[in-house]
């Protein structure tokens, strides 16, 4: 059996990943940081969007997927050619990436992403479920941020 208790967290602390990530690299001065500290940063906001992309666009059975909170509808939010190319710059070594320096526009990946995000911090199954401390405050928190870094690029 699923317990969605655990899943819903491990959510919850995906989304505020890619929050926390962005919003670190949406504000920073890129010149005067340490690039190891802005490539990390970057490669976390990456690889947590793709897998909130996995999230609402269901691949494996054993997937955590949206549709096991809510009914709702959610839209394709990263398209396969962005997924791919995160794939190939960070999760394997490939001959194909020693020499590829992607450009990420990490605006238009957050603002396709977050959303989603945000309609799923949203849905009944929080208000139906008792979701524990700290995850309880972090989605509280998290809605607010979310709002926030939508209307900013409205």
């Amino acid at each position: 059996m699923k317990d969605m208790i655990k899943a819903s967290q491990r959510v919850i602390y995906s989304i505020n990943m890619a929050v926390y990530t962005y919003m670190f690299l949406s504000k920073i001065d890129n010149k005067n940081l340490d690039p190891n500290s802005v490539n990390c940063h970057l490669e976390s906001f990456l690889t947590h969007a793709r897998n909130l992309s996995w999230f609402f666009n269901k691949k494996k059975q054993d997937d955590i997927y949206v549709g096991d909170f809510t009914s709702e509808t959610f839209l394709t939010i990263l398209n396969k050619e962005l997924i791919t190319k995160i794939n190939k710059s960070l999760s394997h070594l490939t001959y194909h990436n020693i020499d590829y320096k992607p450009y990420w526009k990490i605006d238009s990946i957050a603002i396709n992403l977050f959303p989603n995000c945000l309609k799923f911090l949203e849905v009944d199954f929080f208000s139906k479920n008792k979701i524990e401390s700290p995850y309880l405050e972090t989605r509280i928190e998290l809605i607010s941020q979310l709002k926030e870094i939508i209307d900013q690029h409205e």
